[in-house]
């Protein structure tokens, strides 16, 4: 189980796991009860609350769904409520009969640019400033590193909580055959592009996709709640969707009625293709604000459209 406070974490991090052959659903709202998966990643939205409200959403998703695995996914820059929230689920676990149980905590995302080292967190070698946490951080620069520390936790006795972001979670996920997964449907409507991150980076690639030839697609660049509220004027019309900014991706899949989705696969590292569950398999594909390179949406609206980018 991964407890994520955004939704773009929520499904980055279930990508990792369904890339090891785990079925894997991201759940938004768990009111109406939740699909059958191997790995649940809820999205506990709780960037924007307080700190006590996000500790007590944590705690209650530990306790309501037990886990084998319980995954507290963190920002791989530390933003959020980070030690509130892996206290919250460390304190929860240990309630479940595991009162000797210790939180590890790796944030670092390498092959995204995010290490850690000497207890401190750099994005492309760059030191991020006034993130003291404080919770002690496992030093990991590259991806040997991350599966290092899984080996040496993965049999402690008294129990983990394990907290990072999806570079650890590729590494955790136990590996299974491979099974038959639902193929993204065939998109026959128009593809939504809705860019809500303010990321210099996102930017970036909505300017990279303008410059190629989207047809009927639409491109949409605004904030969060505004382009929920456009997308949702004529939801019949919407072929796909591809989501920049967790805040984004959650208000227009909420606003669209949307309570879980299915991963089916990755467009690349870090951004999901999922199918929304319900009575109408549309496909999602989300991304955080500052992941990917210049040409990541025009991968991603090649994806959902089966287009080769060579």
């Amino acid at each position: 189980m991964i407890i994520a406070d955004d939704l773009t974490g929520a499904a980055d991090c279930g990508a990792a796991c369904a890339a090891r052959g785990l079925e894997t659903v991201v759940v938004l709202d768990d009111s109406g009860g939740i699909p059958q998966a191997d790995v649940l990643a809820f999205d506990a939205n709780t960037r924007g609350m307080t700190a006590e409200r996000a500790a007590a959403e944590t705690a209650r998703i530990v306790r309501e769904y037990p886990a084998r695995i319980v995954y507290k996914k963190i920002d791989s820059t530390l933003r959020g409520h980070v030690a509130v929230e892996v206290a919250a689920a460390l304190e929860a676990y240990r309630g479940l009969g595991h009162p000797e149980a210790r939180a590890v905590v790796a944030p670092a995302f390498p092959s995204m640019g995010r290490t850690t080292k000497n207890g401190r967190m750099y994005v492309r070698g760059e030191a991020i400033e006034n993130r003291d946490v404080g919770l002690l951080l496992e030093d990991a620069e590259t991806d040997e590193d991350l599966r290092g520390i899984v080996s040496k936790w993965m049999c402690h006795e008294a129990g983990v909580v394990w907290a990072g972001s999806a570079g650890l979670a590729r590494w955790l996920a136990p590996e299974r055959e491979r099974r038959d997964r639902a193929a993204a449907p065939k998109v026959t409507g128009a593809i939504v592009i809705a860019v809500g991150s303010p990321s210099r980076r996102s930017l970036e690639q909505a300017e990279a996709l303008r410059g190629t030839e989207v047809g009927d697609d639409v491109i949409l660049v605004g904030e969060a709640a505004a382009l929920a509220e456009t997308i949702a004027r004529s939801p019949e019309r919407i072929g796909g969707l591809v989501l920049t900014g967790g805040e984004t991706a959650r208000a227009v899949l909420s606003r669209l009625g949307i309570a879980a989705l299915r991963v089916v696969g990755e467009v690349e590292t870090g951004v999901p293709i999922m199918i929304a569950e319900g009575s109408r398999p549309l496909p999602v594909v989300t991304k955080a604000g500052d992941f990917g390179d210049r040409e990541t949406l025009v991968a991603c609206r090649a994806a959902l459209r089966g287009l080769s980018l060579d």
